[in-house]
């Protein structure tokens, strides 16, 4: 079973890949991950919030973990995955972490019932019930501020006697909230995600999430790479190339156009031309062709590099 030490390099998260008629695009997703696959990414993370995992059906959950299981084992190459089996309750996130398990998945990532937010006490339950349920499979819990519960570091001690909570991941953290986290539960993988990568990796992050991985691939790992040998300066000069990418065109077009996820990070995908982005479900309105064209020519402007 995937241990916490073994969570290293960069974690994609990629797009589930619809048709426009809604349905599951099976050969285009298969693409996605040998892609990400071919091009060295360390681990792919599939069914996440931007993934749209909470429009996904068992069955499509389980079609996506068995491509990609295929995927990785055909390369017979070394990629963590990490399949997110968020649910609103207890039972349906249970399930789905039962067939990330059968699939072959590394890791399910978990984030908490968000129709009523609960507390820490809850959370703990919550994750031990799952842990109890299926021992065999490492869990990741996602911290994310949409479920309005967020875990603190003595939230995550407390959850010390569960073996197979082995990480988490933390985005948008600010210096004392890495801190609190690495100091009072730093039996934790905790990772962080798209603008703290820099920061975290020299604050003792050895993983990060990162979006940008499947729009410029190259460049990301160009990043991990300077982190791990700690070239501050070079890895500062392509942090700030990534900052200046997704200033552009994220924070300064998909956000003032008013699109939310998973809209805007599926069209971010799409109009990198190395992934596929794929139609959003209903009811998110997808990018309409005029704006995807503009932010095609914004992205176009930062092509990928491998390093300076």
């Amino acid at each position: 079973m995937l241990k916490a030490s073994d969570i290293k390099g960069i974690m994609s998260y990629v797009p589930t890949v619809f048709t426009d008629s809604g349905s599951l695009d099976k050969d285009r997703n298969r693409e996605n991950f040998r892609r990400l696959i071919d091009v060295g990414m360390h681990g792919i993370q599939i069914l996440g919030s931007s993934a749209e995992f909470f429009s996904v059906t068992l069955e499509e959950h389980e079609t996506l973990a068995k491509i990609l299981a295929e995927e990785v084992e055909k390369a017979k190459s070394r990629v963590i995955t990490i399949c997110g089996c968020g649910g609103q309750g207890l039972a349906d996130a249970t399930a789905r972490t039962k067939i990330a398990r059968d699939c072959g998945m590394d890791a399910s990532m978990l984030v908490l019932p968000y129709y009523f937010p609960v507390n820490a006490e809850a959370a703990r339950i919550y994750l031990e019930r799952i842990a109890e349920a299926v021992p065999d499979i490492a869990l990741v819990h996602y911290n994310s501020v949409n479920t309005k519960s967020i875990l603190r570091g003595k939230d995550y001690a407390a959850m010390r006697h569960i073996p197979s909570l082995i990480g988490a991941k933390q985005p948008g953290k600010s210096g004392p909230a890495w801190r609190d986290l690495t100091e009072h539960s730093g039996h934790l993988n905790h990772f962080g995600c798209d603008d703290d990568f820099l920061y975290t990796f020299m604050n003792g992050a050895t993983a990060c999430d990162l979006l940008i991985s499947a729009m410029r691939p190259r460049l990301a790992l160009a990043l991990y790479k300077a982190c791990v040998a700690r070239d501050w300066e070079v890895a500062l000069q392509l942090q700030r190339t990534i900052w200046d990418i997704m200033l552009d065109v994220n924070y300064g077009y998909v956000e003032e156009m008013g699109y939310a996820d998973p809209t805007g990070d599926k069209a971010l995908v799409e109009a990198s031309r190395f992934l596929h982005g794929g139609a959003v479900r209903a009811p998110y309105v997808p990018f309409t062709p005029e704006h995807l064209a503009e932010l095609t020519r914004r992205m176009d402007k930062y092509p990928d590099v491998e390093c300076l």
